[in-house]
């Protein structure tokens, strides 16, 4: 994130950096990609214990947030002119992480904390898989959701 738009992002409400994280990774995964992506940001509010908008806006989190990612010039305006009411999936994302902030419907990802889209490449996360510290949970959509092995014991 770039320093310039830091006191942008940090002045919207804990839910709303949720549900604005779920609708940046996952507006275009439908109602349940977005459900989740928003268990794999509780799951690491909870089992990393760190605050939400840590888990959400800290370095290597979230690609949204990554000043050189393609979406980081949406997530500056959806930031700027949040809420939008007119927008379906910003709605939805927004519902999906009201309900996994509440906890009113079980996990559909278990205790995932990571996820990647189908087909990509990265070097670390696949050393990670590779070596076994993340297993693979499901598929939900186009994403892949993976599950610590450290707790899963």
């Amino acid at each position: 994130m770039k320093p310039a738009d830091q006191g942008l992002f940090y002045s919207l409400a804990i839910d709303d950096i949720g549900a604005l994280t779920v609708y940046l990774e996952a507006r275009n995964q439908g109602m349940d990609g977005m459900l989740a992506v928003a268990f794999v940001i509780m799951n690491r509010a909870n089992l990393w214990n760190k605050p939400i908008v840590n888990v959400c806006y800290d370095a290597n989190q979230f690609s949204c947030y990554l000043s050189n990612n393609k979406q980081y010039t949406l997530a500056v305006e959806t930031a700027k002119t949040w809420p939008i009411d007119t927008d379906k999936a910003l709605q939805e994302a927004m519902a999906a992480f009201t309900c996994a902030l509440n906890k009113t419907i079980e996990s559909p990802v278990g205790k995932a904390t990571f996820y990647k889209v189908e087909g990509t490449k990265n070097d670390w996360f696949d050393k990670q898989i590779a070596i076994g510290k993340f297993i693979k949970k499901c598929q939900i959509g186009k994403h892949i959701f993976y599950e610590e092995k450290r707790f899963l014991k």
